[in-house]
């Protein structure tokens, strides 16, 4: 699959890629919720499993606390965790796999005390922008650290400032036939890129991918 080249293109290249349900929320506020049928995980896992670094916002890991490894597949390797924390609020989480963590510029007591938690994590301070953290300066310092193939997960302020700023090479989507009826969506201003993607039925799930040339 196309999505799993390895191929150098001298910067980080960036999968972005989520489940949803049919009415197009992918979370619930403080809820953890698995949308997604084993066979669309597998295609999630493969992703993680070719990823060098997989990304994921302060709020997912609170509400979710993720595991970040690679399951379902034969031989799996776990991806870098790679949380954006601004107010560098998590709690020390992956710390055996050398975490790396972006936060905002801005310092008080508390967000020194909860470095000194950190222990192996490493923590880069990075400017804000309008939209949160400046992800292009994010993915020029993971490109420096050896991040060469991205994966991002989510949630939706992430999911929706990467498809804002338009900082991703493949966008794959897992839609699931689940009416959530409320709960959390992200902003995709791009319907051109829907009218240009592929489509294909992996269980009882519908994937949408889309490639950038």
């Amino acid at each position: 699959m196309e999505f799993l080249e390895k191929k150098e293109i001298g910067r980080t290249r960036v999968t972005l890629t989520f489940a949803q349900s049919i009415d197009g929320y992918i979370s619930k506020p403080n809820t953890q919720i698995i949308l997604s049928c084993p066979e669309s995980m597998r295609v999630t896992h493969t992703i993680r499993n070719n990823s060098d670094g997989i990304l994921v916002g302060s709020n997912t890991v609170l509400t979710d606390k993720p595991s970040l490894t690679t399951r379902y597949v034969e031989n799996p390797t776990n991806p870098t965790p790679i949380i954006l924390d601004t107010k560098l609020k998590c709690p020390p989480m992956f710390l055996d796999r050398s975490p790396i963590i972006f936060t905002s510029t801005e310092y008080d007591n508390a967000k020194l005390d909860r470095k000194k938690e950190l222990g192996h994590a490493r923590v880069f301070e990075i400017p804000s922008t309008d939209g949160g953290l400046d992800l292009q300066v994010i993915l020029k310092k993971l490109y420096e650290l050896g991040i060469k193939r991205l994966m991002v997960e989510g949630g939706a302020t992430v999911i929706s400032n990467f498809l804002k700023y338009d900082l991703y090479d493949s966008l794959i989507i897992t839609i699931c036939p689940t009416l959530m009826n409320g709960g959390v969506k992200y902003v995709n201003n791009s319907d051109q890129v829907l009218l240009n993607g592929k489509w294909q039925t992996v269980g009882k799930d519908m994937i949408f991918y889309y490639h950038k040339e």
